[in-house]
């Protein structure tokens, strides 16, 4: 059994980016890993819609090469909250799990850790080489940033 590709931990059972899980086999893996939550960022890559059953599955829909716009950084953000009260484990994947999944684990970042975001950025890049791949990306989690001081 084998891992989707591109998978790591950010926080070890707790955040975890991958790109998207292609195969059963891959969905079983992930639920030995004891993952309980996964967020997809692409539509036109889907996890295996039967093994869905074991998580807890949330779809925010994200252009591929895009970044995330703040509404949706902020849907996410709602979403982590939650699975942290429950003290369990997410998985954030889009196609590949660098450019949009690298962009949700920095803002993670930024929430829970109060990094500032370029710090986030260099390490979620330090943990994913190549994540967060455009100048849209970083400047959404940045905007993320400048969204979190101002409710501060």
């Amino acid at each position: 059994m084998s891992s989707p590709r591109n998978f790591s931990w950010i926080f070890v059972n707790k955040l975890a980016g991958s790109s998207c899980p292609r195969s059963e086999a891959e969905m079983a893996w992930l639920k030995r890993q004891n993952i309980k939550h996964i967020v997809t960022l692409s539509d036109d890559f889907l996890p295996p819609q039967i093994p869905l059953v074991y998580f807890k599955h949330k779809h925010i829909f994200v252009q591929e090469f895009q970044a995330p716009n703040l509404s949706q950084i902020k849907d996410f953000i709602a979403y982590c909250h939650r699975v942290r009260e429950q003290h369990e484990s997410l998985l954030v994947h889009c196609r590949q799990g660098l450019g949009r999944t690298g962009v949700m684990l920095a803002c993670y970042l930024v929430e829970f850790e109060g990094m500032n975001w370029r710090v986030a950025i260099q390490r979620v890049r330090e943990l994913r080489p190549w994540s967060i791949e455009t100048k849209g990306q970083e400047i959404a989690v940045h905007d993320y940033y400048a969204h979190r001081k101002k409710q501060e």
